[in-house]
């Protein structure tokens, strides 16, 4: 699993499942353990298992407290350099930049719920946002839709050159991302995901 792992999300999942075949213990569990030796804090660990970027002696000390194998740790540790040494590649088809898009969108609300909650605020599902916070989630809604629209107007012909171009960039199939895109549940074609 770990040789898969090429970007900072999937390091994130592959974290999250270490944690659930470990039992998911408890964060206190993990911190007070001998293998996070005092370099881990619940919120480090919370936020670490939330998306946020480990650093390597951080993640390290994480698998430790996990009782990751060595087989495990390696790999993990070797994916943790394979992200960091290589920049992410810039979008090249239309799927790439509304999932990129997305993600963004993602992050940015889970560090702001674990912003809320560290400060002891506990956030509301519906926000009020003040109008200069209104009017950059509208441009990012427009922007969403803009590419949306984009993609679903691409003739078969142009989408299989924007997936040749794709395929010769990274070796990603725009086809199979672009069907499975349209085909998660709970969303219809044409209609962005809801927050």
């Amino acid at each position: 699993m770990p040789g898969r792992i090429r970007t900072w999300p999937g390091l994130t999942e592959g974290l999250k499942r270490l944690h659930e075949e470990t039992g998911s213990p408890s964060l206190r569990l993990l911190a007070a353990s001998p293998g996070a030796a005092g370099r881990l804090s619940k919120s480090t660990i919370s936020n670490i298992l939330n998306g946020k970027r480990p650093t390597l002696e951080q993640l390290t000390a994480l698998l430790a407290a996990f009782g990751a194998t060595r087989e495990t740790t390696d790999g993990m540790l070797a994916a943790y350099r394979r992200i960091v040494a290589e920049p992410e590649p810039p979008a090249v088809y239309p799927c790439d930049i509304v999932e990129r898009a997305e993600r963004d969108r993602e992050t940015h609300l889970v560090q702001e719920e674990t912003r809320l909650r560290y400060r002891g605020i506990e956030p509301e599902p519906e926000a009020e946002l003040d109008w200069y916070d209104e009017q950059l989630r509208d441009a990012r809604e427009a922007e969403w839709r803009r590419l949306e629209g984009w993609v679903g107007s691409l003739g078969v012909e142009e989408l299989a050159a924007l997936n040749d171009q794709a395929a010769a960039a990274s070796g990603r199939d725009l086809r199979s991302e672009l069907n499975d895109a349209r085909g998660r549940p709970g969303e219809t074609p044409g209609t962005p995901p809801t927050a």
